[in-house]
């Protein structure tokens, strides 16, 4: 038989990135900062061939990803309460020339699955419930920009969103016993992460 959608080669990434660690406010906040550029080559791609019904993996193209990212924690002057937030500018995109099953070249198109900004924010605010428990509070806001899920030319897109984390802990001090309640996605938000043809 002809196993050759078995073999492909490794892909490869080359680039740099600089960046900084920082505490700030006599050590209350972190912060943290990156500047990157990579390019990867060799991708390997998936696609699924319907005149074999089977899913070939190969090497195409090369993909360029360059940004900024950042996350700070800040231990704020009210006690028990700390500030968290994470936020990064992606510019990725396909470097080289990449001919999908349908004979488009996306050379020079936007990477699919990338947004342009992601990043969250949130707070936890712990204190004392008697002598020998502790409450703990914590809200998180995920935020994606939009971005393209199909590797086309004129691609399907996913609009930008939030996602809304919260929970609640309550715990004693010598952690021994833990109670928690954790809510995820508590607007109920439905995104796409990847789409592509089937018979």
């Amino acid at each position: 038989g002809d196993f050759g959608f078995l073999v492909y080669q490794s892909e490869e990434s080359e680039g740099y990135e600089i960046g900084m660690k920082a505490n700030f406010l006599d050590g209350a906040m972190r912060l943290n900062a990156t500047a990157f550029s990579y390019e990867y080559t060799d991708l390997q791609v998936q696609l699924f061939d319907s005149t074999i019904i089977q899913f070939s993996t190969f090497n195409a193209s090369a993909l360029e990803t360059e940004g900024v990212e950042f996350d700070m924690l800040w231990q704020t002057n009210v006690e028990g309460l700390s500030v968290r937030s994470a936020w990064a500018w992606t510019d990725t995109g396909y470097s080289d020339d990449f001919i999908t099953a349908t004979g488009e070249n996306l050379k020079g198109q936007d990477g699919s699955g990338s947004a342009d900004i992601t990043g969250f924010v949130g707070f936890t605010y712990d204190m004392p419930m008697g002598d020998a428990w502790r409450l703990s509070l914590s809200a998180d806001a995920r935020y994606s920009d939009d971005y393209a899920f199909t590797a086309t030319i004129d691609p399907f897109i996913q609009d930008s969103f939030w996602l809304w984390d919260a929970a609640i802990s309550l715990y004693s001090e010598d952690g021994k016993h833990q109670f928690n309640l954790i809510g995820r996605n508590l607007g109920d938000e439905i995104w796409v992460v990847g789409a592509g043809a089937i018979p």
